[in-house]
């Protein structure tokens, strides 16, 4: 039986994928990797507790990602290093019209996987929307870790095993 599968993709190019194992996702760069080979491989790796949370290992590198149980909805909150400092996003109460984008023709499907983040000033800092069945669009800092912003948004696509 095969893994799940996800990529990251900029424009035409896929950047990472990722394969969901278990409790696990195992995340390289370009789009195949085999996970008996991710010790040679594989960047990063998210682990998935019962508790409420993920944790990322990027490199030397690791941060939680914590769940809070809402409606059937999973809001989180996540803080990871950067340039040396901690940043810390929270979960944004949004409505559907927040995620459509001014400029763009296409439309967000209405899900509970749309998930909007903000920084300590209460600005929105990263945006994940399910555009259609099986894709989604991410919004990030461009200076952010592609990684990074990917292991977040897998994490509020798969979500907690279970709270």
């Amino acid at each position: 039986m095969k893994c799940s599968r996800f990529y990251l993709m900029k424009e035409d190019e896929t950047l990472y994928m990722a394969k969901l194992k278990y409790d696990k996702v195992y995340i390289a760069e370009g789009d195949n990797f085999h996970i008996k080979k991710k010790k040679k491989v594989n960047t990063t790796e998210i682990k998935r507790d019962c508790r409420g949370y993920n944790i990322i290992t990027s490199g030397d590198q690791e941060f939680k990602i914590k769940y809070f149980k809402d409606c059937g909805r999973f809001p989180m909150t996540v803080t990871f290093p950067y340039n040396g400092h901690k940043i810390c996003w929270d979960h944004k109460e949004t409505n559907y019209q927040d995620f459509i984008k001014e400029e763009s023709k296409k439309k967000p499907r209405k899900s509970t996987k749309n998930l909007m983040l903000q920084n300590s000033h209460n600005l929105p800092t990263f945006i994940l929307r399910k555009m259609k069945k099986n894709l989604y669009e991410v919004e990030g800092f461009p200076t952010v870790d592609p990684v990074i912003v990917f292991s977040i948004a897998l994490s509020g696509i798969i979500g907690p095993i279970t709270l």
